[in-house]
């Protein structure tokens, strides 16, 4: 849920900043993060403060951080309880060690979760975003303080740099950080951008493209609020909005709230609200007409169609702008081929049906066997199977419940012709099996849906797929 809400709040935030928010999309944005958060909460863990990936104790720090930050920009755009934030804070206070630090989820496959500096500074980070200013937090900043030097990825030194700057702005430590991180940045054009080491992974498990996104957006965000290396924050701006996809995302949640964050930062410093001057567009060497802004029409979205000026394979197409400001844009484009279907993840999909062709008295044995089929020892982190149910079927759920029970899965839901299974880890390597009984309704003949397993925050990555068979029920 925090995947449709927290974009839209983030979105929100951006128009109201910026001013192009009208009351009638204001209305149904609002309503619509209002249903987020009330769905949202039901996934803290008996009003502790504390949420988990299903709402049933034990609540998990890490989750609750991401959480933390999500209500905290919530309650800018929308009702949330003022309790709330509040009781997060304290839960998270309530894993503090005595040193000020938050020790790292040691069950957790990601290697960086080993490192206690990292989860302290992502912890320490949020609260301090949050608004809360007491004595806890100095000695989390203290700790983050006295063990940089265990700083060593980029990743590490944005997590550390950016809670020593919300804490305070002016920290020498945190602003010499963010002097490392500028002599890393990488530069292609007018883009700048970092790029994760390989084998890093985000707090929330983002890894390869999505991962530099929101490290980049990390770093600029900090950078910003500190107020050094604006030459290098306008670059990080440029490489965003370049790769922002047709629908407004950076792939996933956590890039995308970071990206949006960098865009609504940098309207209180250089936005679109101040530009005065003339925007050129050429389309395959043809120039269209100029388009003018001034600042008292800045904040008005202008469309301009290439269709026409377009051909068959490379097209050229730019836009340049002379004036004072900054105004943004954004080329789109759409086009149509042949569907290419995403490379096969590493997740495997099994089904077995115990038989295909069966009377009305008879039952079906289902077996799903799912696997992670990496080699490299890297486990996959919430896993999702969507398993087809066949029209024609009821399906009896006692052996998931045992499943359930047992700790082969984490959680399953039955929603109309569709079992979903979750399962929070899977090492490399490694597999599990449920199984489940089919009970036909009536006589038929019918083909099964295609089921799939997926690794969640691997978006990139297709899913494997258990191909349709047929099922045929006589009296």
């Amino acid at each position: 849920m925090s995947s449709i809400t927290y974009p839209n709040v983030m979105a929100l935030d951006y128009l109201t900043v910026t001013g192009a928010v009208t009351p009638q999309f204001k209305q149904l944005a609002t309503h619509k993060i209002s249903i987020g958060y009330q769905m949202l909460m039901a996934y803290e863990v008996t009003k502790s403060g504390g949420f988990s990936w299903y709402g049933s104790a034990p609540a998990n720090k890490n989750l609750t951080t991401f959480g933390l930050t999500l209500f905290t920009d919530m309650a800018r755009v929308a009702y949330v309880d003022e309790t709330l934030i509040p009781r997060m804070q304290n839960f998270l206070f309530s894993s503090q060690d005595y040193d000020g630090s938050w020790s790292a989820d040691r069950t957790n496959y990601l290697p960086s979760y080993s490192n206690d500096l990292y989860s302290t500074a992502y912890i320490a980070g949020a609260i301090a975003y949050s608004g809360y200013t007491g004595p806890k937090l100095d000695l989390a900043r203290q700790y983050i303080k006295n063990n940089l030097a265990s700083a060593l990825s980029l990743y590490d030194k944005a997590l550390c740099a950016e809670a020593l700057i919300l804490i305070n702005k002016n920290d020498a430590d945190g602003i010499s950080l963010l002097n490392d991180l500028a002599a890393a940045v990488q530069t292609s054009g007018d883009e700048n951008y970092w790029q994760a080491a390989s084998g890093t992974y985000g707090v929330m498990y983002s890894y390869g493209a999505s991962l530099n996104f929101e490290l980049t957006g990390r770093i600029a965000t900090t950078m910003m609020r500190a107020g050094v290396h604006g030459d290098l924050v306008q670059g990080a701006i440029n490489y965003l909005i370049a790769h922002k996809d047709a629908l407004g995302n950076w792939m996933t949640t956590q890039s995308t709230v970071y990206a949006l964050r960098t865009l609504i930062m940098a309207q209180g410093s250089a936005g679109s609200d101040n530009a005065d001057g003339t925007v050129t567009i050429t389309a395959n060497a043809t120039t269209l007409p100029a388009v003018t802004i001034t600042p008292a029409d800045a904040d008005v979205v202008r469309f301009v169609s290439c269709r026409d000026y377009l051909q068959v394979g490379a097209n050229n197409v730019t836009v340049q702008f002379a004036g004072t400001g900054n105004p943004m844009a954004q080329i789109v484009w759409r086009y149509y081929r042949g569907r290419t279907p995403p490379p096969p993840g590493d997740i495997t999909i099994a089904l077995d049906y115990s038989k295909v062709s069966l009377t009305m008295d008879e039952t079906v044995a289902v077996t799903v066997n799912i696997a992670n089929t990496r080699t490299n020892g890297r486990g996959a982190n919430t896993v999702v199977a969507e398993i087809g149910i066949p029209p024609g079927f009821a399906l009896s759920a006692d052996e998931l419940e045992l499943a359930r029970y047992q700790g082969v899965i984490d959680r399953y839901e039955i929603a109309g012709q569709q079992l979903n299974i979750y399962r929070n880890v899977l090492d490399a390597s490694d597999s599990f099996e449920i199984n489940y009984m089919l009970t036909p309704t009536c006589p038929l003949k019918v083909q099964t849906p295609v089921s799939k397993a997926y690794e969640y925050y691997a978006p990139e990555v297709g899913p494997g797929r258990a191909d349709p068979i047929l099922l045929t029920v006589t009296n």
